[in-house]
């Protein structure tokens, strides 16, 4: 009887090249990212590495850090009085493992650089819910509360995990979207439509309410050991939180930003096309027509 040998081989897959996952990765648009880095990131130990190097190149390098501390006791002048503190922080570099990011002062905000720093190092996670910090990634603003912030008062810098603070960002940015998307179809589909006197903007306040009240409970919990209450002292601060992220995050929508140039702003402040303006406290980059 004739044996029957049967020969089986491995098919044929090669991997893409990292150059054709990162140029796949980076065709997405401003207002995607959030879904590229919660959702695409996820989806293999490949999407992740070619991700996190995109943005680490193309959305980091555009990331702002501000502060906005009130009644900070400052000694200066032979006298200790109180001061605020607006000022806003800029990426200058990576750690050689890629994981941290070290942010300084932008050449617009370099007056009273050692007590500004010493403000910034007496941060508490027990006032996460008033919005003493924002992170601006492009156009868009969340006050997310940076965990594993060092300051360093020498070299008046600091520096984080991105990968972390992304992420925070990112799954907040994704909820608001959600939350948004939900409220415009569970009104639009009742009896009653949509609530009476409402404005376009009802939908984006109520989603960033509801995810920013979701990050708040877990970091809360994360950072001090305590459940936070949702009392009307909270929701004091809340309402006034809210809004100067509103405000915030309308001004940075006047920004542009150029992916093949990241100095773009810089040359069109020498060119006069925009400059840098301060309203109710907050440094803003204004487009010169609107001036």
């Amino acid at each position: 009887m004739q044996s029957l040998r049967i020969v089986t081989s491995k098919p044929s897959n090669p991997a893409f090249p990292p150059e054709l996952w990162a140029q796949v990765i980076g065709y997405t648009r401003s207002h995607d990212i959030a879904h590229v880095w919660t959702q695409l990131r996820h989806v293999s130990r490949t999407f992740r590495r070619e991700i996190e190097r995109n943005f680490s190149k193309l959305h980091l390098p555009k990331t702002i850090i501000h502060f906005f501390l009130r009644n900070v006791r400052i000694f200066d002048d032979d006298s200790f009085h109180n001061a605020s503190i607006d000022t806003s922080l800029h990426f200058v570099r990576l750690s050689d493992d890629g994981q941290t990011a070290f942010f300084r002062l932008g050449q617009h905000n370099a007056t009273g650089e050692d007590w500004i720093f010493e403000a910034i190092d007496r941060r508490s996670p027990e006032e996460i819910n008033d919005a003493k910090q924002m992170v601006q990634i492009r156009n868009r603003i969340h006050d997310i509360y940076i965990p594993d912030l060092n300051v360093d008062k020498e070299v008046k810098e600091i520096s984080f995990n991105w990968v972390n603070l992304f992420s925070l960002f990112f799954a907040e940015r994704y909820s608001v979207d959600l939350y948004q998307e939900q409220w415009m179809l569970e009104s639009a589909g009742s009896e009653e439509g949509m609530p009476p006197n409402w404005v376009p903007q009802d939908p984006i306040r109520n989603a960033r309410k509801k995810a920013r009240r979701h990050r708040i409970r877990r970091q809360s919990e994360e950072l001090t050991g305590k459940s936070i209450v949702f009392d009307k002292k909270y929701e004091m601060v809340e309402a006034r939180s809210l809004g100067e992220v509103e405000s915030a995050e309308y001004a940075a929508g006047f920004e542009t930003y150029s992916d093949d140039d990241p100095d773009d702003f810089d040359i069109a402040v020498d060119e006069g096309l925009w400059r840098w303006g301060v309203d109710d406290g907050y440094n803003y980059r204004i487009p010169e027509h609107f001036v």
